[in-house]
């Protein structure tokens, strides 16, 4: 008797822990997307993306999608609009140099290429009348860091109106 009910606590003490744990899985424990408290950021972050452009259709592209889903539709706690337009107000607008290369030729925007294959810049700028902001990188593995360290710009509650990063991770 004493036996099964020391193996029944034992079972719902287990059940217990692991419940709990699935709370947060390793994923939503190193990168947290919750919403900005701050109503007045949130309100300018809204502002300053409206809608999200990502050119390109590969596996790591639709990473760069998905992740961005996640990270702003949790961090602005609102649904992502995806466009194929780059000339909007409040574009979020992710490419490779090469895939945005004629709209930063008929732009005038120059993007130095002072980053490496995984580096990435991040810009915030003007297309047109348009306020945008740009992430670029030679390959789209440094468009994926570039996305991740944008997200982090929000989580730590940066400016989005000067954006003008560009980075080479160390690995």
């Amino acid at each position: 008797m004493k036996k099964t009910f020391i193996t029944t606590l034992f079972c719902v003490l287990v059940s217990v822990a692991c419940h709990s744990c699935s709370a947060e899985d390793g994923y939503r424990l190193w990168l947290r997307y919750d919403k900005i408290q701050d109503e007045k950021l949130l309100s300018e972050y809204r502002h300053a993306i409206r809608s999200v452009t990502v050119k390109g259709t590969s596996e790591t592209m639709l990473a760069v999608r998905n992740e961005l889903e996640l990270g702003i539709g949790g961090l602005l706690d609102q649904e992502v609009t995806f466009s194929n337009s780059l000339y909007e107000e409040g574009a979020l607008i992710v490419g490779t140099l090469h895939s945005l290369q004629e709209l930063f030729s008929a732009s005038g925007i120059e993007i130095e290429e002072e980053f490496e294959n995984e580096g990435f810049a991040i810009l915030s700028t003007r297309l047109n009348t348009y306020d945008v902001i740009l992430i670029t990188a030679k390959t789209e593995i440094g468009l994926l860091y570039g996305v991740f360290h944008f997200l982090r710009q929000i989580q730590t509650h940066r400016s989005l109106s000067t954006l003008s990063v560009v980075s080479n991770p160390e690995i």
